[in-house]
């Protein structure tokens, strides 16, 4: 999905140096402390969690603009977090907080494939461990990666959401994180400056949200 291991298990590997930078950059920091914030306790009225296969709940063709494709390379299941924070790291957050698998949906479009909608679903066995993960991760660092959409949506009980423009490389990537029960989700649209608008980057994130949360 992306260049490299990384954002609290929420990336790949990918073989774009515009994303890895970023992605190594936050790699570490984001990992830290994610054992050490107490669970909170589920409510007495929480609904039962999502048991849908992640697979299932990822984006389509058919949710996308005509022009964009599958990327048949890194579309997959993921049944170890090793998958995604790389094997020579520690991925005891993962199981402390009940990780239990995870879907990656890649699409590229453009006539180069320059750009890309790269969503990963994870799964975790109860709201509160995934709500855990977030929290301690990427949910912590609001405002410190990039700068404020103009019209962000709401998503899940709790989500990050930022725009970065890459110095000197005249890319543009929206970036969304949320969680939504015991389901995780990150999705990047990316390429050059220019290719999306925000308000169809969101329409297409809250397409993805309404299908988990339709569940």
């Amino acid at each position: 999905m992306f260049e490299a291991g990384g954002l609290s298990g929420w990336m790949t590997v990918r073989r774009k140096n515009s994303i890895v930078t970023f992605v190594l950059a936050l790699s570490a920091t984001l990992m830290v402390g994610c054992t050490q914030i107490e669970r909170p306790a589920e409510p007495a009225t929480s609904p039962s969690p999502v048991a849908t296969n992640p697979r299932d709940l990822a984006i389509n063709l058919a949710d996308l603009p005509e022009g964009w494709r599958v990327d048949n390379t890194t579309t997959r299941a993921i049944s170890s977090p090793k998958e995604l924070s790389g094997d020579s790291s520690d991925d005891s957050s993962f199981r402390t907080n009940g990780w239990s698998s995870a879907y990656e949906a890649d699409f590229i479009g453009g006539t180069n494939g320059a750009e890309e909608i790269l969503v990963l679903i994870q799964q975790f066995k109860n709201p509160s461990g995934a709500r855990t993960f977030f929290a301690s991760g990427i949910g912590s660092q609001k405002g410190q990666h990039g700068s404020s959409m103009s019209s962000p949506p709401i998503l899940g009980q709790d989500s990050n959401v930022f725009i970065r423009q890459i110095s000197g490389k005249s890319q543009t990537q929206f970036w969304f994180y949320w969680v939504d029960q015991n389901i995780l989700v990150r999705v990047l649209l990316a390429g050059p400056d220019g290719f999306m608008s925000e308000s169809t980057a969101v329409k297409i994130v809250e397409r993805q949200a309404a299908i988990i949360r339709a569940t």
